[in-house]
């Protein structure tokens, strides 16, 4: 039977028959039984040592938390290092390749990997699901709600190895340092999180970092406590979160709205995920985003973060929660920069062929085309990730509705001027003109206002200046109407003459190339 079920994987899935063929052995299978039994009868065991209460519910209840807590980290964590390790190792040996090219759909191999690499984890996991429903249905919690809660954690476990594939294909040549790198960062969001949650002062936050919450797997977890009529477990306060608004909408007082909803922000952001794996698994030196694609998600990321912000009505609050929608926004920007500018050789093979296209305009180009110069792409994506939010601080922000329009838009042109920047080198014929790149905007957006400050260049003095850095409240909030159109003509100025630049190093890029094949 057991043979059989291997048989079965394998016609249905060969990457996933490869993955667990190699893993799935007596020896493996024993000692991750072994380690999730024991594991389970610690935690029981503990835990009815020290309970104190008379109520039979309480110590369930303490053992269903603890169990939920701990494995759900301990699959997490564990399957993220495997599939990073795995992946940048096949990547590095060149194996990856080879997969690759077999007649398999990429989608089908990498949903193997997915289900194969950490095989012995889903194993230790599955045994203790009985042990976990049977604590929550003995503490009280109804099954329906018991079995959406662990519907969510599966879907984000989805969501967070779906991202462990894409950081194993990006950061291969890290070796073992990205693993280890990325189970510590998830490590520290864990902690974190699981701190707010079951903190009786901090949740919500009340503004776009409340997001954040819903890739915590146990952020549903007081739906469940609530459910029992228990307030706290051994001092541990469990609060729920009616007080979340998400752009004045009370949307979290309904558990199952609640978890509805969570599964539609997981599906949402998994969906957006796989778009970038399957281009980066099928073609690793191109773009991770088209165009059209970058449209939709630049403007529905900020229009979801930008809604968390809005869960005050104090315009000084409100303000100051735009700081960090500024911050997201910047993230954003960076991030599409590099996920659409061409490199020089597909820039090149565009200024070459591009008067072989008549039947489509040079503007209907710049912004579909998949290998043309992504500037007009990038500066639409400001755009429309800043319009997307208009409505809202025209409403709501009352007299700092202006500053944080101005904000918007002079971040906007910074991070054009960085496009600019990005892809200048880009064209460059050096060896590392990525990690150039990279590092050139990186360093242009620490160090420059790291030395207006220590050139004794104070906002408040020279806010012109610090228009040209990004989060540009402050200085927006200091700059007199002549100081502002200062700043605006100089970005303009340094916009077009990059422009010009660019457009000039394209077309020569297209004329030497044509020329070499002439002669």
């Amino acid at each position: 039977m057991f043979n059989q079920l291997i048989s079965n994987i394998g016609e249905w899935n060969p990457q996933l028959f490869r993955e667990a063929k190699g893993r799935i052995k007596q020896s493996n299978l024993a000692g991750a039984t072994v380690a999730s039994i024991l594991g389970q009868v610690v935690i029981s065991f503990f835990l009815y040592c020290i309970a104190d209460d008379g109520r039979l519910s309480r110590p369930w209840l303490s053992v269903f938390i603890t169990l939920t807590i701990v494995y759900g980290f301990f699959l997490l964590l564990s399957g993220v290092y495997l599939l990073i390790q795995d992946l940048a190792k096949e990547e590095k040996n060149g194996t990856l390749n080879f997969i690759r090219f077999s007649p398999q759909s990429h989608s089908k191999i990498l949903l193997g990997k997915l289900l194969g690499v950490p095989i012995l984890v889903y194993w230790i996991i599955l045994l203790a699901i009985p042990l976990q429903l049977c604590t929550g249905l003995a503490a009280g919690i109804p099954l329906g709600l018991l079995l959406g809660f662990d519907l969510v954690v599966g879907l984000n476990c989805f969501f967070f190895f779906s991202l462990a594939l894409l950081f194993g294909l990006i950061g291969y040549r890290s070796g073992v340092l990205l693993p280890w790198l990325v189970s510590a960062v998830l490590s520290l969001y864990f902690i974190i999180w699981t701190f707010i949650t079951f903190s009786p002062y901090t949740l919500p936050l009340s503004n776009s970092f409340d997001w954040l919450s819903f890739f915590y797997p146990n952020q549903l977890l007081p739906y469940l406590v609530e459910a029992t009529g228990v307030n706290n477990v051994r001092d541990i306060v469990v609060k729920g979160l009616h007080e979340l608004r998400w752009y004045e909408f009370s949307l979290w007082r309904n558990p199952w709205l609640g978890i509805t909803l969570s599964l539609a922000n997981l599906s949402f952001c998994s969906y957006w995920v796989w778009q970038v794996l399957k281009r980066r698994f099928s073609n690793p030196g191109g773009i991770i985003l088209n165009k059209n694609q970058s449209y939709w998600f630049s403007t529905t990321v900020m229009a979801i973060a930008f809604g968390f912000a809005l869960q005050t009505n104090d315009t000084t609050t409100l303000l100051s929660n735009f700081y960090l929608v500024l911050f997201l926004h910047l993230l954003l920007g960076i991030m599409l920069i590099f996920s659409l500018t061409q490199s020089r050789d597909h820039l090149q093979n565009w200024a070459r062929y591009r008067h072989q296209q008549p039947h489509q305009s040079l503007l209907q180009d710049l912004i579909f085309g998949t290998k043309s110069p992504a500037l007009v792409a990038l500066g639409i994506n400001f755009l429309i990730s800043g319009v997307i939010m208009l409505p809202g601080i025209i409403l709501l922000f009352g007299k700092n509705s202006l500053t944080a329009i101005l904000a918007l838009f002079f971040q906007s042109c910074v991070l054009f001027i960085y496009a600019l920047v990005a892809q200048l080198i880009l064209l460059r014929r050096h060896q590392k003109r990525e990690i150039w790149a990279k590092s050139t905007i990186i360093s242009i957006i620490l160090l420059l206002p790291l030395g207006l400050g220590l050139s004794g260049i104070s906002v408040v003095n020279y806010p012109q200046l610090w228009l040209f850095v990004s989060l540009p409240i402050e200085a927006i909030k200091n700059s007199t109407f002549i100081q502002l159109m200062i700043a605006l003509m100089g970005q303009v100025l340094v916009i077009t003459l990059g422009a010009t630049l660019l457009t000039r190093q394209v077309r020569q890029l297209g004329a030497s190339e044509t020329q070499k094949q002439l002669v």
